[in-house]
């Protein structure tokens, strides 16, 4: 076989005399092939790749409102808590007061007691003096014990009345501040409930994505560490790999509206319920507002599948880069957790209106088309 023929085929030139006979090896056939097949994986391998880095910008972005509405939650409990703490304080000083009304009352009739003494005292001092000379004394007596006896008579029926007054003003208040604890009790009850509801269904749909991650991760893994030359089974493994995670990606995203519109009407609840019970705060809902759009243009650190997937030459480099992005999916998991334990007790309740917004501002949409 003449030497110049593959020369002629990979564009350049040959002696006149062997340009008609320039006909294409079987080796060079296969070469070709290879090279689409080549062409082909790679890519497949951009698209899932672009597809896992918008699915992680996404995840972030819901974990970020995710922590928010935790936050709100736990600053609403704590509210909650402190009102419930004023009632019983209030409740405690009513006591108090109908305390020391008792004992108002037990000092009358203490004074009355000794008043009613001193007039049987007298009225033995006139039996033992007696006679004439003791008369007008007598008639001096009577009238100021009628007329004190009037007096603390009107006394005692005034000071009755108005301890009355009071014991039935205590106890009306008394029922108006357990209704009320009653109410904030239930009312903290369904707050709690509603968030415990809400953590769990963030776990779930956590887990959920980070197992739908580390099936792309895998996926693409493969696709890294596929070096075969068949050129007609891994095209079909490839497309399976992209219409599986498409889908996956379709109901992470269904799973996400649903979770938005349910955590929607439950903060709409909580924060009806903690208008009527103390009214609204402007100010808090601001600076509320303030830290979620600061949170929202906080710059985007480089995505976890941006930093996995990069070409390699070699598979052991291959194999080194997706160990590499195990151990860093590994450590990123605590770390969002704990981001979202810490940021409980430093941000601000905000209304239904504030979460509406940003929920409407951070949906995704969901393409039409697989990816």
């Amino acid at each position: 076989m003449d030497t110049n023929v593959p020369n002629l085929i990979n564009g350049h030139t040959a002696p006149p005399l062997l340009r008609a006979n320039a006909v294409p090896t079987r080796q060079s056939s296969r070469s070709l092939v290879a090279s689409r097949a080549h062409k082909d994986r790679r890519l497949k391998r951009a698209t899932l790749v672009a597809a896992l880095c918008s699915l992680t910008a996404t995840v972030q972005q819901q974990l970020q409102t995710m922590c928010a509405q935790e936050a709100a939650f736990a600053l609403q409990q704590a509210e909650l808590e402190t009102l419930l703490e004023e009632t019983q304080a209030a409740l405690q000083t009513e006591r108090r007061r109908a305390a020391d009304a008792d004992l108002e009352r037990q000092a009358v009739q203490e004074q009355f007691a000794f008043v009613q003494t001193q007039v049987e005292g007298l009225l033995r001092d006139r039996a033992v003096v007696g006679g004439s000379q003791t008369a007008p004394i007598g008639k001096r007596l009577d009238a100021v014990c009628i007329e004190s006896d009037e007096r603390v008579a009107v006394l005692e029926v005034e000071r009755r009345a108005e301890a009355q007054k009071r014991c039935g003003r205590c106890g009306q208040r008394e029922l108006q501040l357990a209704r009320a604890v009653r109410t904030l009790a239930a009312e903290l009850q369904d707050a709690q409930e509603r968030v415990a509801a809400c953590e769990r269904a963030c776990a779930a749909e956590k887990s959920a994505f980070e197992k739908a991650l580390a099936d792309a991760v895998d996926n693409v893994r493969g696709l890294q560490l596929d070096t075969d030359d068949d050129s007609e089974r891994r095209p079909r493994g490839g497309r399976r790999d992209e219409s599986s995670a498409a889908q996956t990606a379709h109901v992470g995203v269904r799973q996400l509206q649903s979770r938005e519109e349910r955590t929607a009407c439950a903060v709409e609840q909580t924060s009806g319920a903690r208008h009527r019970s103390r009214g609204p705060s402007s100010d808090q809902e601001q600076h509320l507002m303030h830290w979620i759009d600061s949170e929202s243009c906080l710059p985007r650190t480089p995505s976890l599948v941006e930093r996995l997937v990069e070409p390699h030459d070699s598979n052991d480099e291959r194999v080194g880069t997706a160990q590499s992005a195990e151990q860093r999916n590994a450590s990123i998991r605590p770390v969002a957790s704990g981001r979202r334990h810490s940021s409980k007790g430093s941000a601000k309740r905000s209304t239904s209106t504030a979460f509406r917004s940003r929920s409407a501002s951070t949906a995704i949409r969901v393409p039409d088309k697989p990816l």
